[in-house]
């Protein structure tokens, strides 16, 4: 999944061949999911084949980008199919693969680098600055400081989310949120930019 990312960003002659593969499978088929569909059910099982087509992958991209610099990248065929044996093996759908890889973004990457929401101490500062004020001033804080609190909640209850993938499958993420976050943190690394050897 994350080779058709890098295609559809690098290629824009057309869809990757994974993006291809699965839209022949089935035309109604969306990469980002059917909006009417019910979210699929996670399990532990599935969430362990997802870590490791994760680290299969983040090992394949890492020897690829290496391989680069060396002029002897792989090409952009073999890639695919590296991605679609790793696929195989974890044993999961490319529909599967794409509904956690979307869980896991929202979920994981909003815990990792979205706090708790409008900054740690900005509620507190706000409501300091809103003692010292008085008429509309205050009034008009009033309201920006309900707003703060309602999107901190929601932001920490992961309600939008929730309602989106369902309670189980919030809770099975964040329990595994130390191994996707490690995941997820290996994965973006294998893409920052290297140093000339």
């Amino acid at each position: 999944m994350l080779l058709a990312l890098i295609l559809a960003t690098a290629c824009s002659k057309g869809p990757s061949s994974s993006t291809a593969t699965l839209v022949a499978e089935d035309p109604e088929a969306s990469i980002f999911g059917d909006a009417a569909a019910p979210p699929l059910k996670l399990t532990h099982r599935k969430l362990s084949a997802y870590l490791a087509y994760e680290r299969r992958m983040v090992e394949l991209y890492a020897r690829s980008l290496d391989a680069g610099a060396a002029s002897a990248s792989p090409t952009v065929a073999k890639l695919a199919e590296a991605e679609e044996e790793a696929r195989r093996q974890s044993g999961l759908e490319r529909a599967e693969l794409t509904a956690i890889e979307q869980m896991v973004r929202e979920v994981i990457v909003k815990r990792l680098y979205g706090g708790i929401g409008p900054g740690d101490d900005s509620l507190e500062r706000t409501k300091a600055l809103h003692d010292k004020l008085s008429g509309q001033q205050r009034e008009e804080l009033t309201k920006s400081i309900a707003e703060m609190e309602r999107t901190r909640n929601e932001f920490a209850r992961l309600t939008e989310e929730r309602r989106k993938y369902g309670d189980a499958n919030v809770d099975l993420l964040i329990a595994r949120e130390v191994e996707l976050t490690r995941a997820w943190k290996e994965k973006m690394a294998a893409f920052a930019p290297r140093s000339p050897r």
